[in-house]
Formats: C-alpha cells, structure tokens, sequence
C-alpha cells in the first residue's frame, strides 16, 4: 500500500483551519443579533450619546444666568427711582 502524501508544513501556515472545528451557534447569534443594554450600561450609551445636546444646553443656562445677574441691578434700581418718583408725586398730592 503506497503511504498517503502529506503536505508538507500545512499545518504550519496561518490559514490553516481543521474542517471538523465545533460552531457555537450561540456567540454566532450574539455577534448578529446582541441583547439590548439594560440597567447603568443603557443609561451610559444614552448619556453618551446626548452628551454634546447637555453641554449645549449647560452652556444655553450660563449665559441666561449671566444676563439676568446682569440686569438685576439695573431694574432695581428702577424700581427703586419709580418708587420715589411715586411716592414724591403723592406727598405733593396730599400737602397740596
């Protein structure tokens, strides 16, 4: 009986794969189709993804901050000469 040929370093190269390897059919559908994320993973891929919406958003309320600390005094003291003016025109409505 003639011995059967090798190949000679098939079993050396990269691509070398065994026909009969088991198939997890399991990771398979894994990789195709994952399960969706739940609990502190699932609020993190959202937080994620709004994360450039917020820091608008941060930066929309610092400025409205800003300008209403800015326009604070100034209204009251507005307030404060229309109050006078008020209270001047009615002492000179009751003295006269």
């Amino acid at each position: 009986m003639p011995a059967k040929k090798r190949r000679p370093g098939l079993r050396g190269c990269a691509g070398y794969r065994p026909r009969n390897l088991p198939i997890d059919v399991n990771a398979i559908k894994e990789m195709v189709s994952p399960k969706p994320p739940e609990g502190e993973e699932k609020l993190a891929i959202i937080l994620e993804e709004k994360i450039s919406q917020l820091a608008a958003l941060d930066r929309y309320e610092r400025r409205a901050l800003s300008k209403r600390k800015a326009l604070e005094p100034s209204s009251t003291a507005e307030t404060a000469v229309c109050e006078l003016a008020s209270a001047d025109s009615k002492d000179r409505l009751t003295v006269a």
